[in-house]
């Protein structure tokens, strides 16, 4: 899954943090904490091992590595091994890997997804 927001540096909210509210922009996001609330990103929204988000609304590109709740639509979704999402959502293209956890009322598009797959795999949203 390719990030295709411009190169520069990421906003986060860090290890051991925790933030309540509406989160909108673009770019690349990190979430390494807790994030609870509502989502309007445009860009990539990367959860990272450990990480907690709760919340509803929409993102360009969704890496969870993390644990995400909530409905959320997203353009491109992968989900990894030791992430989870739970309570719904839609996705034109998802990919996950083997042991990731996926609960709730989905939409997803048919897309084939085996380079999305490759190339998202090799993101890490924890640096």
């Amino acid at each position: 899954m390719r990030d295709r927001s411009p190169r520069r540096a990421a906003s986060r909210i860090g290890a051991g943090a925790e933030a309540k509210g509406r989160l909108s922009g673009e770019g690349r996001f990190e979430v390494l904490g807790t994030l609870r609330g509502e989502i309007d990103w445009s860009g990539t929204l990367a959860l990272a091992p450990g990480s907690v988000v709760e919340a509803r609304g929409r993102a360009g590109t969704l890496l969870v590595r993390g644990a995400l709740s909530g409905r959320v639509e997203a353009e491109e979704v992968f989900v990894s091994r030791e992430g989870s999402w739970t309570g719904g959502g839609s996705a034109a293209e998802i990919c996950t890997e083997d042991g990731a956890r996926v609960e709730g009322d989905f939409r997803f598009g048919t897309a084939s997804l085996a380079p999305a797959c490759v190339a998202g795999a090799g993101e890490d949203p924890s640096g």
